[in-house]
């Protein structure tokens, strides 16, 4: 750049000095041409003749125009010199803006670098110290379950068969928390593993249903299941696609409002991929508050959510595994009309039944 910015001030410099010796030549030609044709002798002659100037202002004559020219290029040898400074205090100021953002962007790469060392961190952490708490919660739900069920004999006071419900009840409430932490630590980690094989999508969701069914009439919601794609079938993990079922269907029926509705509807999308909508007409969000759902372990702060429990894991979970299949989560929602999640999952995991009968032939 430097080389760049010198070239045209060095041309610059080259063109005064052909000026200057353009001009000091001038002098000297105009000087012997004086003396060669007695010019001077000419002169007086037409001078006498016009009776104008006088002989001695031709050499003046020569030599003004002479020292035009010297002036001149006095000049353009000062503009250049100035602009060159200038040039040369823009090259030092763009060097030093360089080094200065070069500076900056190592900055940033090793600030960045750093953070995804503290996170991979994180997941692993959260993954290792998860894992270790469902052996001994494991074993306090099982326990409990025995004490519920008198199963060495009955307990004798009803006050403390309901504390111990009350045990194996917050314990498996507990053991949901750490599956869903473990699972999203494991996606983030990068150490989770899909289980694949040949799904029914309807009977995914109609066994998740199965299990929100005590919550939805409970609150007095309508669970409805539309399939428009019969005959589709999904190659997936069937836990993980079961547990993005359950968080979505979840959510919807805890913000729905009483007597409301919630649809699950399966389709083909125009890829040939299998579509899944879960659709509410309770609340509904803003594109802010849609924004903050999506964050792990962030929930919408107004007076229906705190009256909700929940971790702010569920939805987060669901776009991971939903991601870890290779497909989409988008939420489309609006205040005081509801929400809508579509799944959207490529079309090479969507198998036609004969399909499906072809691989189970191969793989036997």
């Amino acid at each position: 750049m430097t080389k760049m910015l010198d070239r045209p001030t060095r041309t610059g410099n080259r063109t005064i000095a052909i000026d200057m010796t353009i001009a000091v030549a001038m002098f000297l030609i105009a000087f012997v041409l004086a003396q060669a044709f007695d010019l001077a002798e000419v002169w007086e002659n037409w001078a006498d003749r016009h009776e104008n100037w006088e002989l001695d202002e031709l050499p003046l004559a020569l030599s003004m125009a002479a020292v035009a020219l010297l002036w001149f290029s006095w000049r353009r040898w000062c503009a250049l010199a100035k602009e060159f400074r200038r040039s040369k205090r823009i090259m030092r100021r763009l060097r030093s803006s360089l080094e200065q953002r070069r500076a900056t962007e190592r900055r940033l790469i090793e600030a960045r670098q750093q953070a995804e060392l503290a996170d991979r961190a994180k997941s692993e952490f959260l993954a290792n110290i998860s894992h270790e708490l469902r052996t001994p919660l494991n074993a306090i739900i099982g326990f409990s379950d025995v004490i519920v069920n008198e199963v060495d004999g009955p307990i004798g006071n009803p006050t403390y068969h309901e504390y111990a419900g009350d045990i194996r009840d917050s314990g498996r409430h507990l053991l949901g928390i750490i599956n869903e932490i473990l699972d999203l630590s494991k996606v983030e980690a990068g150490q989770a593993e899909l289980r694949e094989e040949a799904l029914a999508p309807a009977d995914i969701i109609q066994s998740a249903m199965r299990l929100v069914s005590m919550q939805s009439a409970a609150s007095g919601i309508d669970l409805r299941f539309d399939q428009n794609a019969a005959g589709l079938e999904f190659f997936g993990d069937p836990r993980l696609m079961k547990q993005i079922l359950i968080n979505l269907i979840s959510n919807a029926v805890k913000f729905s409002t009483a007597s409301g509705s919630v649809t699950v509807t399966t389709d083909v999308a125009v890829t040939g991929g299998l579509e899944i909508r879960i659709a509410d007409n309770g609340l509904g969000m803003t594109r802010e508050e849609v924004a903050i759902a999506l964050k792990p372990f962030r929930q919408i702060e107004n007076a229906y959510s705190r009256s909700r429990p929940g971790t702010g894991l569920g939805l987060p979970l669901a776009v991971a595994l939903t991601e870890l299949h290779g497909g989409s989560l988008v939420v489309e929602s609006q205040p005081g009309r509801g929400t809508e999640v579509l799944l959207e999952f490529p079309a090479e995991r969507s198998l036609r039944p004969s399909e499906s009968v072809l691989d189970a032939q191969v793989a036997g």
